[in-house]
């Protein structure tokens, strides 16, 4: 799509957007996103349709990073937080595809395995990315910051979550993805954009019900899962229009 073309499609889209439009008329269909977090459980019965494949970034003997693919329909969640994020993703986006890239065993992920995973995204052309972990080391700023720029440059979207204690902690507080924090209002349809801060967007993150990884359900409250119910607003919309880069979801946002 040309430049004037897609200015076009844009100002029509932004024009006729609203909630109530997007859940009537899209669901995610026809949308991969890769999510990178503790693994899913793609046996629950509320994700058996919705995880394509499952992979494991995982530190080899000889201290490289390397992406194991684990195939389908995998119980790929030991710390009961990935299979939460990838619920919440799906109620809003029910028809989306989830490709699972498990980074924390553990409890020992380090940058070094966000980082892997998101270069094996977008190595793989994932446009949506969903990343609900942060990190406090400040070495990992500018390999973090390199490659999420990349991602912007590839129009890849990446939407990340402010960390629960900090907002100073990466990546949600790069301009070139889409933070996202929480508010408590009971609407998982509702989105409040913050404008003028780098975490743009809130979303519902107190006593939420997800899915667990042993198959049944819990309450949660955490950025975490405030982040996939942007993330699944976003396949919405990229299910009516493909093309969008994270410049064009952050101004569709400003306007919801």
């Amino acid at each position: 799509m040309d430049e004037i073309k897609h200015h076009r499609a844009m100002n029509n889209l932004i024009a006729k957007l609203n909630i109530k439009q997007l859940i009537s008329n899209a669901t995610g269909q026809g949308v991969d996103v890769a999510v990178i977090d503790t693994g899913i459980n793609a046996t629950h019965p509320a994700l058996i349709n919705n995880v394509r494949t499952a992979y494991k970034v995982h530190r080899t003997e000889s201290d490289s990073m390397s992406v194991q693919s684990l195939g389908e329909l995998v119980e790929n969640d030991k710390y009961n937080h990935g299979t939460g994020v990838a619920y919440c993703l799906t109620k809003i986006a029910p028809n989306a595809m989830l490709t699972d890239i498990k980074v924390l065993e553990s409890y020992n992920t380090t940058g070094g395995h966000i980082i892997e995973a998101l270069k094996f995204a977008l190595d793989n052309d994932f446009k949506l990315i969903n990343l609900s972990m942060t990190t406090q080391q400040e070495k990992w700023r500018q390999p973090l910051f390199e490659l999420f720029e990349r991602a912007y440059e590839q129009e890849a979207i990446v939407v990340c979550s402010q960390d629960n204690i900090s907002p100073k902690f990466l990546p949600a507080n790069l301009s070139s993805v889409i933070g996202v924090t929480r508010h408590d209002e009971d609407d998982i349809y509702k989105f409040i954009y913050e404008r003028r801060s780098l975490i743009e967007v809130k979303a519902l993150g107190t006593n939420i019900e997800v899915a667990s990884y042993d198959g049944t359900y819990h309450l949660v409250t955490g950025t975490s899962y405030a982040t996939p119910f942007v993330t699944g607003l976003i396949a919405l919309m990229l299910e009516q229009n493909p093309d969008l880069t994270t410049y064009d979801v952050k101004s569709l946002l400003k306007n919801l």
